[in-house]
């Protein structure tokens, strides 16, 4: 017989986990942040970025917001992901895609630092699920 699987009990024991490690993080005097790297107003990416805003704040976790033009040129978006990555506060990294049809969007995805990766777009993060998180 089937099993039903749920993403809350999922979801409820991820914000357990982080809270704990955000706490600690506080009483080190750190705020981490996320960065939301978007391209464009495209209605699904404003409604899940509004979803992941909410999370993170609940959580404690400070926004660092990249809104680039529809037409933003590559260049633009890769500037952005190079802040990102060199930005120490920053412990993650949401880049909503697709990116416009003018932009080599795997050379951008491959830009972003792995450790920022939350969403496995990097090469380096996928390998890590196949390696037990050690790629």
């Amino acid at each position: 017989m089937a099993e039903l699987l749920k993403g809350k009990p999922v979801v409820d024991s991820m914000a357990l986990d982080l809270g704990a490690r955000i706490e600690a993080l506080g009483r080190a005097g750190v705020v981490p942040a996320l960065a939301i790297v978007r391209v464009g107003q495209r209605p699904d990416d404003l409604s899940y970025e509004r979803t992941a805003r909410k999370r993170a704040e609940s959580l404690g976790i400070a926004i660092r917001s990249y809104e680039l033009d529809e037409f933003a040129p590559q260049a633009a978006i890769e500037a952005a992901i190079r802040e990102v990555n060199c930005d120490e506060g920053v412990y993650g990294c949401l880049l909503f895609r697709p990116l416009p049809s003018f932009v080599d969007e795997s050379h951008v995805c491959e830009l972003l630092d792995p450790k920022k990766d939350i969403d496995g777009i990097t090469l380096a993060s996928l390998a890590s699920v196949f390696t037990d998180g050690h790629a």
